[in-house]
């Protein structure tokens, strides 16, 4: 459960005046999808700074019982990638105008391996992560049509991952080995945002980022039960013992204030990584400065 007012799991701690002195969030309305982590401590900070109304969206009862719950607060159990869950959310959401939303990443249900691969990925497993990371994306922002705030529009932030950022300067792709269903589908959730940029832009203006090394209960499940000779997992599994990430509160709050303190024009501008931001923000805000997985560092092919 996120709390802002103590020592973090990494040994780190926020800057609480520099917390308390960020934009409030009053008369604002919220969405987050998927809160098993950065979403969930989003919510908790939109609440702190006064939020009219909270939206936290899971298809996990365990994800939304571990956001602390306020007057504000709105626990939504539905899935995205459903047919129905959109329409669901909405329901849920009424009248209510919406001025903020997060759309998060996604990862598949089947974390021990296979729901990656190429060569072992079922059918269920991608499908369910292009349903969440794609097909859920773009009916909820449908849904969600009539709510979205108009003056000034609405913010929507879409997680993605660096997978889906095109070839780097010498004409290569990041891939990493074994992961080449879950950079397929972000790399059709980045082009899936290009398209609402242009298509919903009446409604609404798009930004595009990497929350970076960040843990969570995905991540914590994604060490726990992925091939630990995988170097992917034997990275974040020293890396989490070392401390060397940032917490949901850390990245919620760049992320925050990515939505409240930048212009337009700079929110819907290029890829904001969790580098950048802590550039920008994090610094300010008494976050860790990381080594980061999303500046492309090589990894080698799993041993045969």
């Amino acid at each position: 459960m996120a709390d802002f007012g103590s020592t973090l799991s990494n040994g780190n701690s926020l800057d609480a005046a520099k917390i308390e002195a960020l934009p409030d969030c009053k008369g604002k309305g919220v969405l987050i999808t998927g809160c098993s982590g950065i979403g969930g401590a989003l919510a908790t900070l939109c609440c702190l700074k006064e939020a009219e109304k909270v939206f936290v969206v899971d298809r996990a009862q365990k994800a939304l019982d571990g956001v602390k719950d306020h007057p504000n607060l709105v626990k939504i159990l539905a899935d995205i990638g459903t047919k129905d869950g959109p329409k669901s959310i909405a329901d849920a959401v009424g009248s209510a105008k919406i001025h903020y939303v997060l759309l998060g990443a996604a990862a598949p249900k089947n974390t021990s391996g296979t729901g990656h691969n190429l060569k072992s990925i079922s059918r269920e497993d991608f499908d369910d992560m292009m349903n969440t990371d794609v097909h859920g994306k773009l009916f909820v922002m449908q849904a969600l049509a009539n709510n979205l705030g108009s003056e000034p529009k609405a913010r929507v932030f879409n997680l993605g991952a660096p997978f889906s950022d095109g070839p780097k300067p010498d004409g290569t792709y990041m891939v990493v080995p074994g992961w080449g269903g879950f950079g397929a589908v972000k790399a059709a959730n980045k082009w899936l945002h290009e398209g609402m940029k242009v298509d919903m832009k009446e409604q609404a203006i798009f930004g595009y980022g990497h929350p970076g090394m960040t843990k969570s209960l995905l991540t914590d499940e994604f060490a726990e039960n992925y091939d630990k000779n995988h170097p992917m997992a034997a990275m974040v599994s020293k890396r989490w013992a070392a401390g060397d990430y940032h917490t949901p509160e850390e990245t919620a709050a760049i992320f925050y204030s990515v939505f409240s303190k930048t212009s337009d024009d700079d929110f819907q501008t290029g890829t904001w990584s969790i580098v950048r931001s802590w550039k920008e923000f994090g610094k300010d805000l008494g976050c860790k400065e990381i080594m980061d997985v999303n500046g492309g560092i090589p990894l080698p092919a799993p041993e045969k």
